[in-house]
């Protein structure tokens, strides 16, 4: 009743997973703790993310139906930028205290990071279906 098609569910599907995403990733960010502890809080955050909520990683990261791309850009690009942002600051800080690689810059870092825990939880997934 409140939605005219389907793609519309998938899409507020999206944004409140993202939503919920981000005030998780916020709430490790904030809070005072050691740069080391902060990275491996937002990875677990990001794969239980993945493991838990499977049908809104599949339509944000994997394969979603057209008309939910379409409107990507527009409304679930900006929320999730804005979710991976948040490690940004914690990878920097441990690189700033020694505790992480110094030889590769923290942005290039972060994204291999979240890299990872998107491939794990691709990998994990596609096992659960076969």
């Amino acid at each position: 009743m409140y939605f005219q098609e389907k793609s519309q569910i998938m899409l507020e599907i999206c944004v409140h997973a993202l939503e919920d995403l981000y005030k998780q990733l916020e709430a490790i960010t904030v809070h005072e703790r050691e740069p080391v502890q902060k990275v491996r809080a937002v990875l677990e955050v990001l794969l239980r993310f993945g493991f838990e909520q499977p049908t809104a990683y599949q339509l944000l990261y994997c394969v979603a139906p057209k008309d939910v791309n379409e409107r990507r850009n527009n409304v679930i690009a900006p929320l999730t930028r804005s979710c991976f942002e948040r490690p940004f600051p914690a990878v920097e800080a441990a690189v700033a205290a020694g505790k992480m690689r110094e030889d590769m810059p923290p942005r290039a870092m972060t994204e291999c990071l979240i890299a990872a825990c998107h491939g794990l939880v691709s990998i994990r997934d596609r096992k659960s279906v076969v």
